[in-house]
Parts: C-alpha cells; sequence; structure tokens
C-alpha cells in the first residue's frame, strides 16, 4: 500500500490536502485492479505549519530578545538553552553554558541557596527577585531582575528564567534619591540660615543695649574693684556674643568675611586658655606652636571658631580621658598637593587639632563635613560645627585634610596661605577708652525696639546731644513735621513696621533738604543691601555698636553733612 501526500482543488478555489493509499486488487495471485483511497488532511495539515510558524517566531524571539532567557530541566536545573542576549551579557559563549547550573555562572553563588530556590520554585511554580546579585565571567557585578516559571512542554517539565539587567536603573533612582535628598537637606540649610539671621539680628538689637551700657559704666566704676573688673568681663562676654552673631550671619547670609592680616598664635593662645577651664581634669591639652609663624589673611573671630569647635569634638571624642594636641608651624611644600587643591609653589601655615580618642572609620570620614551629620546622641549636636569648619577654611582660601582609624585618634590640619605682610590688630575685646567730643546737635531717631532706642538716647545724650525719640517711621515724620527748630541728623533702623529706614529718609528729606542721614540695623550691611534697602554710599551702622562707635559715626555723617547717595 502506497501513501502518496496529494493536493487537490475544490470546486471554489481552496486548496484541499489529502493523501492517497493505493491498494491492488488481487485475483487468483493476479491484479486485476486498484483501490485508490482519499482522505482529507487539510486541518492537519494546517496545525502543522501553525506549529511550526509559532516555533519558528518563538525562536525569532528568543534569539533577538533584549532581555536574558534561560531555559532549564526542572530535575537538576541544568540550562538546556540560553539566548545569545545572555550569553553575551555574562561574557559566555553559549556553549560554556549549557549544561551549568545556576550557581556555576554566579546566579546564586552556592548550592544551598540554588536547591533552596528550586524547592520553591517546584512548590509554587514560579520565583522572583527584584535585585539578585549577578557576577559575569569578567568579574563586574551587575543587579538583575529575575523571574522563573514552571510549565510543561511535550510532556515534559521545564523552567524558564527571565534575566533582566536593571543595574543602569538602579543606579539612576539612587542618584535621583540623592538629588532629593540633597534638595531637602539645601531647604533644610535655606530655612536654618532664614531662622539663624532672625535670631542674629534679634540677639544684635539686645547686645546693642547690654554691650553699651556695660561700656558706659566702665569709665564711671573706674579703681572700684571689683565693680571694675565686673563690668570688664561683662564686656568681654558681650563682645564674644556679638561675635557668635556674626558668625551665625555669615552662615545665614554667606556675608563676607572681614579679614586680616593675622599670627595664628594669637588666636591659639586665647582658645587654649578657654579650652583649660572645660576639657577636664582626664585631658591633657597640648600646645606645640612654632616661633615665628608665618601670618596669613583670615577672619580671626572665624578661625578663633574653627580652633574652638575642632578641640570641642576632641574632647568628645576621650570619654576616658587623653591627649588634645593643637600645633601650628610653617609649611615650605606639602605631600600631593594637586590631590590636595593647593599650588605646590606657595608657602603655607598648618594649623592642626589632633586627639587620641576613639577615631572614625572610612563611613564617618566620607561625611564628616555634610550638614545634619553627627554620630553625637541626640541631642548634643546637630552636625554643623565641621560643616561651618570647612567652610571658613575654604572661604579663607585654605584646605582642610583629616586622618583617622578606629582607636587611634584624629587630626584636622588646616593649611592657609601665607601672606608677605605685617600682622594687624586682632583682639576684638579690646576696649575702647577715653571720651568721645561732646555734641550740641539735634538727632532725630526711628527705632521699634523699646530697649536699642532708650539706650541709644541715653548715649547721646551723654554726648551732649538732643534726640528726638520716634517708635516707628510714622511718628519721625511727624515730629519732623511739628519741631519748629532745625533737625541735624536722621538716625534711623533700617527695618521697622510699616515704612522702612529708607522710605522715611526719603520724605525726610522732602521735609528737610540736605539732613544727612545713618542707617542702623541687626543685619549686616551686605544683606540690606541684597534687598535693595541700602544705596551705594550710604552710611551705615552695624548692630551691636558701642557708644564711643554711635558718636565716631554721627560726627564724621554731620562733619561731612552730605546727602548719602541711593
Amino acid at each position: 500500500m502506497r501513501h502518496l501526500p496529494e493536493i487537490f482543488f475544490h470546486k471554489y478555489g481552496r486548496p484541499v490536502f489529502v493523501s492517497c493509499s493505493l491498494a491492488p486488487i488481487l485475483t487468483n495471485g493476479e491484479s486485476v485492479g486498484t483501490v485508490i483511497d482519499f482522505q482529507d488532511i487539510t486541518e492537519h495539515k494546517q496545525a502543522e505549519d501553525q506549529l511550526r510558524t509559532s516555533e519558528d517566531r518563538y525562536r525569532r524571539l528568543f534569539e533577538t530578545a533584549q532581555d536574558g532567557i534561560l531555559i532549564l530541566d526542572a530535575g537538576a536545573g541544568r540550562i538546556m538553552d540560553v539566548n545569545p542576549f545572555l550569553a553575551r551579557h555574562l561574557g559566555y559563549t553559549q556553549e560554556e553554558l549549557l549544561g551549568k547550573q545556576l550557581w556555576e555562572i554566579g546566579l546564586f553563588r552556592d548550592i544551598a541557596a540554588n536547591q533552596a530556590v528550586f524547592a520553591e520554585l517546584r512548590k509554587s511554580g514560579y520565583v522572583r527577585y527584584d535585585n539578585l546579585p549577578l557576577q559575569t565571567k569578567d568579574g563586574r557585578s551587575r543587579e538583575v531582575e529575575f523571574v522563573s516559571n514552571l510549565y510543561a512542554v511535550g510532556g515534559e517539565t521545564v523552567v524558564q528564567c527571565n534575566v533582566r539587567d536593571v543595574t543602569d536603573r538602579k543606579k539612576m533612582e539612587a542618584d535621583l534619591r540623592t538629588s532629593e535628598s540633597d534638595l531637602r537637606q539645601a531647604q533644610k540649610v535655606d530655612a536654618l540660615g532664614k531662622l539663624s539671621g532672625g535670631i542674629a539680628h534679634d540677639f544684635n538689637n539686645l547686645l546693642t543695649a547690654i554691650n553699651g551700657y556695660a561700656e558706659m559704666c566702665i569709665p564711671l566704676a573706674e579703681g572700684m574693684e571689683p565693680f571694675e573688673a565686673y563690668l570688664e568681663e561683662i564686656l568681654k562676654a558681650g563682645k564674644r556674643a556679638a561675635d557668635l552673631t556674626q558668625q551665625l550671619l555669615a552662615f545665614s547670609r554667606k556675608q563676607v568675611m572681614e579679614t586680616k592680616v593675622m599670627d595664628v598664635t594669637v588666636i591659639v593662645l586665647d582658645v587654649v586658655s578657654m579650652l583649660r577651664r572645660i576639657i577636664g581634669a582626664n585631658i591633657r591639652l597640648i600646645p606645640k606652636l612654632q616661633a615665628e609663624l608665618w601670618r596669613v589673611r583670615a577672619d580671626p573671630v572665624q578661625i578663633h571658631q574653627v580652633i574652638l569647635n575642632l578641640a570641642v569634638n576632641a574632647r568628645d571624642a576621650l570619654p576616658s580621658g587623653g591627649e588634645i594636641i593643637i600645633q601650628t608651624s610653617n609649611v615650605e611644600s606639602i605631600e600631593d598637593p594637586a590631590a590636595e587643591g593647593l599650588a605646590a609653589s606657595r608657602r603655607y601655615v598648618m594649623l592642626s587639632v589632633s586627639d587620641t580618642g576613639i577615631g572614625m572609620d572610612g563611613a564617618i570620614l566620607a561625611r564628616i563635613f555634610d550638614p545634619y551629620f553627627t554620630t553625637k546622641d541626640f541631642g548634643k549636636g546637630i552636625g554643623m560645627g565641621l560643616a561651618t569648619v570647612e567652610g571658613i577654611v575654604r572661604q579663607s582660601g585654605g584646605h582642610i585634610k583629616v586622618e583617622s582609624a578606629p582607636g587611634k585618634g584624629s587630626s584636622f590640619r588646616i593649611f592657609l596661605p601665607r601672606v608677605e605682610a605685617v600682622a594687624e590688630n586682632t583682639d576684638s575685646r579690646i576696649l575702647k577708652r577715653g571720651m568721645a567730643p561732646m555734641g550740641t546737635e539735634t538727632i532725630l531717631m526711628a527705632e521699634d525696639d523699646q530697649i536699642v532706642r532708650t539706650f541709644t538716647r541715653r548715649a547721646l545724650e551723654m554726648h551732649g546731644y538732643k534726640v528726638l525719640e520716634a517708635e516707628h517711621a510714622e511718628k519721625a515724620m511727624e515730629i519732623s513735621g511739628s519741631y519748629p527748630e532745625p533737625i541735624h541728623l536722621l538716625l534711623t533702623d533700617m527695618l521697622m513696621p510699616g515704612m522702612n529706614g529708607r522710605e522715611l529718609a526719603e520724605k525726610f528729606r522732602v521735609q528737610r533738604p540736605g539732613i544727612p542721614v545713618i542707617y542702623m540695623s541687626g543685619y549686616t550691611d551686605n544683606v540690606i543691601q541684597e534687598q535693595g534697602l541700602l544705596g551705594e554710599g550710604a552710611v551705615f551702622l552695624q548692630k551691636p555698636f558701642s557708644p564711643m562707635v554711635l558718636v565716631d559715626v554721627i560726627q564724621e555723617a554731620l562733619a561731612l553733612n552730605t546727602e548719602p547717595e541711593f
């Protein structure tokens, strides 16, 4: 019997696949005819074609997919097939992967993990990992999404594993989170800056009265011990507080530092004197100061803050006692200057604060200058000290280098460029003695803070001036309009409810042209300038001010008697 495939055509033209079978008709052993049997196999033929097409489509998808695909046998978990993309991605050839188990190519690093995964897969028929670590043939680490499904093919159970590389996506997500965190941090710093600026402004008003009254009383108590000494100490503390408010304003508004050519030794000795009273008996404070130290240009108040912050941190790193070494030296050259960002040809003054304390590991070292990062217990630090230190050092044109290890203490070395100049006076606490010349002029004062207003009036009256007092700008204009005698100068706070100082000055000059104006504020002049409230050339008096400074500024303005430019 013979079976022959044939294609017949229906009378309407569609093809009909048939199988023809031929069988002879035998009579007495002789063929007397043939039986032809036709069987319609169209549906079977179409099913075969569809299966072949489906297999070709799957193979093309398998071969061209941009995700990795593995086919494993469900028994031993060995690789039966792998698509080219995954092979290339892992750095293997397809032949190197066939017959391997997952743990052999770095998806699972040990047999026990591999077996546990397969046990779970057999039980549930599905396994998924969102960030599975993978290692390529050349040792590169990648993160992948790994999804496995169990299914039957032709009576055989197999596992299909889909592998998608998510390393770049994870990095982008991490970078985005970092950017969002940096933005939130910047917003916190900005909010803290605004808050600290407001606090410093209000505190400067209080310090104007505290320091001013103390300075006014010192000449009256001369020779009267211990009252004169007490007043001296009050004034010293008040001036130190004024320095701190300047630091707050510098932090909040990035004000230009008041730099001077200075000898760092003077500042170190002052800090050492202060620290001996606060560090505790179980800590040795060892200054190692080079004689004839070179000069640097920096802000003395802020360098004082740098040394104090570092020394207090060193103290906190010595819970069981130890040593704090504050050292200065002239440095002709530094190791690896390019890496430090310093010029190799320049000379530097090196200032270091070291301790024998608990030290820091690499993870902490990487973040110590980050704002708000702290290793101290809650309530014992907000993490701004070292961030401020680094900012001051960099603003001074220098660089800070840190070395530390757990159990081996820490060393902070600061490099400040040398300058060829004679040191200026850096002691902001030196009291200006002597009496300013007496005045006779009439001064209109507008100040909304009652404490500052009363102090300023008393200070001016002590020096012979007549003071017309106004608690706001509207009251000042009322006084100016009704006062029948000459007014020689307007002294006004810059920021007041209602009209500000500049608006008051403009209206005042309409009534009394050519009269000099002095502006005063607890904010710095550059902050006022940024807000457009103070024109270039205007006379500005920074709070807190002493009676001597107040009188000096007024006498200079009266002597010039020129209208400030806006």
